[in-house]
This record gives C-alpha cells, structure tokens and sequence, in this order.
C-alpha cells in the first residue's frame, strides 16, 4: 500500500506429488515478498503436467506364400488405448528381415507419440512361406512326322508359378521306351522338371513316337533250268517280316506267280532254253506303309542239273541236346554221314530268332555240337536253349542243287 509494486518471481518449486491414478504430476511454486517496514505476503501456484503412457496395438501375424503378397503398410489397422494428452502422430517405421527364406520372418513396426513426447512401439510378424508348386504346361504325346526321322535333342514347353514369372523350359534328352507289339513304331519318353525358390517342383512327361523300318535279311540262291519245281521266293527271306508284300522281278526275263517259280518254265515246247536265259535273275520284295521295306533276292539258273547226291531235307535235325549222351550230340545236315567228303557239300548256316547268325560252314560235317565262340550266347561257349532257324544249301561240285530251310530246337541243359 506505500510503494508502487512491480512483479515477482517465484522459487524454483517443489514437487507437488501425483494423482490417484497416476496420470497427472504436480509442482508447487511459491511467491514471497516483504516491503520496506517488513510486513511480508506468501501465495503459491500448482502446476499440473499429464504423464499418460500411450497403448499401442498392431495388426495380427500375417501368412503370406509370396513378397508380392506382403501387404502395403497401413496406420488405420493400428489400436490406441489410453491416447495421453492432445493429439497423436501413428507412424510406420520400416520393416525389417530376418535374413532367411523360404520361410522368411518380416518384422513390422509401428509408433504411437503424444503431443507430450510420450511413445511407445508395437510389432506386427509377417511370415513369408511359399508352398504351392509351379505348374509345367502338359505338352501332348505326338508323333514324328515320316519315317526313321531323327529324335528332337529335346522338347519345350512354357511353366508358371505363383510367386515368380515362370517362362519357357526344355526337357531332357528323352530315354527309350519301347516299341508296338510288331516293332513298327518306336517310343522315347522327355521329362520336364522345375524347382522354385522354395524347392516346390513339378514334373510332366512326353511321349514321342515315330515310325520306323525293319531290315528284311536274305540270302540267294540257285536253281536248274529243267528242274520242273516250284520254289517260293520266301524261303531265301530270313527273320520276322510283313509277309503282305509284293514280289516284282528286278531283273530277267521271267514270270512269277506271286512269288512262286518254276525254272522250267523257261523252256521252249520242246524242252530247249536259250544261252542268255541262263544266270543272275533278280526279284524285290516290298512292304507297304509308312516305312516301305524293299529286299533283293538273287537267283542263279544254270544248267547243271547231274544229281550225284542224295539230298535229303528229312534228314536234318530237329533237336539238339549237346550233353554228351550220344543222342542228338550233333546237328545233322540233309547228307548222309557216307557220302560227305565226295563231291556232295553242304553249306550250313543257322540264325537266332531275331535272325542274328551264329554258325555257319561252307563244307559242313555234320559235327556241330552247338559250340559258339561269342561270349554274348548262352554258357561255356554254349547256345542257349530255344528255337533256331536254318539254311542249308547242298551243292555238287560247288553249284547249288538243294536248299532246306526250317527251326529246330536246342536243349543245352
């Protein structure tokens, strides 16, 4: 009441305590002053401060197969409880990886700060787990346009998947696979195969066929031109063949009665036959299809018809059981044991059923115990038991007079 008065600083204060529920601080200030008589006045200030803590929440655990599945960030799916003082700011703040793949573990963080400076931090886990396998696209079994064409080095097709581009892929070399029952088509097997990222595969297959020919083996032979007998072409035709061909004459002046002959036929009304009837007559066998297979067979006519051997077909052997026990030792041709060594030969030649031949002698003694010298047939230099095919040409002084074809079988143990 005796100055003018002015202003006045309070002390530093002191602390005030808290609120029941702990959410508020107090400070107390306290102002003093005294005037020149000494008369003094005391008041003090409380100031209040929020000390909330702010409760954050983020979105549950994601599974996802891929990293282009992770979604986008999103501060919307984030709870607050218990907000603080004012507004607050709810940010992401990154991702982060645990380095590993297939499962790969992201951790995603979340902030929550109140105008007071008060935060707090939460964590959403997103696994990355991919297990879908890549899909190959089926290519379908076809067949090789023509015949004998060469097998492709490989085959390609395109894939997908649901976490990568996909694209093309080439097959492997193909594997055999075998043939049809009558061996006309061949088989061969490509393989596909993916891996993703994640080692999920898949695998296709394709088969491819193609049409293929089959040697026909055959031999030749000869035949007197006054020998008044039909002999059919397809006995000089070795191994399994379409027997639905057709026979033409390739060279020579001859008829053929689908493929039968009769030498004789070539002579004249009174039994008489020219000089330039007589050598090379040359026929073709021919199957039809998509693999056509043509064969030749040579036959000689000559004039030497002077039988001085007895050649008999019935003779041959139709079993043979080398064991030793003086029955069936030896595969006897169609000349008897007496007369071999005269001027009577006969020319042996036996086949295996995929007609493979595995003996032959041009003078044969009649003294084959089935013996073999390739390792690849049967045992102890042996043939294996089964059915065989032979041709026996039995000649007279070196020309051809008789030929015997036929099977017989082989018991080697």
């Amino acid at each position: 009441n005796c100055s003018a008065g002015g202003t006045i600083s309070s002390d530093a204060g002191v602390d005030g305590g808290t609120s029941e529920d702990g959410s508020k601080e107090y400070w107390l200030y306290t102002f003093t002053v005294a005037d020149d008589c000494g008369n003094t006045d005391t008041e003090t200030t409380r100031v209040t401060r929020h000390s909330y803590t702010v409760e954050i929440a983020c979105p549950p655990m994601v599974e996802v197969h891929c990293i282009q599945d992770i979604p986008e960030p999103d501060i919307n799916l984030v709870t607050i409880t218990n907000p603080g003082a004012g507004s607050l700011v709810v940010e992401f703040v990154g991702d982060v990886s645990d380095g590993q793949s297939c499962p790969e573990t992201i951790t995603r963080t979340y902030r929550a700060t109140d105008v007071c400076g008060n935060m707090n931090e939460c964590i959403q886990i997103i696994n990355v787990n991919d297990t879908i396998n890549p899909e190959i696209d089926d290519l379908s079994d076809y067949s090789l346009v023509g015949c004998n064409t060469e097998w492709p080095a490989f085959l390609t097709t395109t894939w997908t998947d649901n976490c990568t581009a996909g694209g093309t892929i080439d097959s492997n070399g193909g594997i055999e696979d075998g043939t049809n029952d009558d061996n006309t088509i061949e088989y061969r097997l490509y393989t596909f195969e993916i891996t993703d990222d994640c080692g999920n595969m898949d695998n296709e297959t394709t088969r491819v066929s193609r049409n293929i020919s089959k040697q026909i083996e055959s031999i030749n032979g000869e035949k007197c031109i006054t020998e008044n007998d039909n002999f059919d072409l397809f006995d000089y035709l070795i191994g399994d063949y379409d027997p639905n061909g057709e026979w033409k004459v390739k060279a020579g002046e001859i008829t053929l009665d689908d493929s039968t002959f009769n030498p004789s036929t070539l002579l004249d009304i009174e039994g008489n036959y020219q000089e330039n009837q007589l050598g090379d007559y040359i026929f073709t066998y021919t199957t039809t299809g998509v693999c056509p297979i043509e064969a030749e067979v040579i036959i000689n006519i000559n004039n030497i018809c002077v039988v001085l051997c007895d050649f008999d077909c019935d003779l041959i052997s139709t079993a043979l059981t080398p064991n030793s026990d003086g029955v069936n030792d030896r595969f006897k041709g169609p000349i008897k044991d007496e007369l071999l060594g005269l001027a009577c030969t006969q020319h042996v030649q036996i086949f295996d059923r995929w007609g493979g031949k595995i003996f032959e002698a041009q003078d044969y003694q009649n003294d084959w115990e089935g013996t073999v010298h390739s390792n690849a047939i049967g045992n102890s230099n042996k043939i294996s038991t089964g059915t065989y095919y032979y041709i026996i040409q039995g000649k007279i002084d070196g020309v051809l007079t008789k030929t015997c074809k036929g099977y017989f079988y082989v018991a080697s143990e």
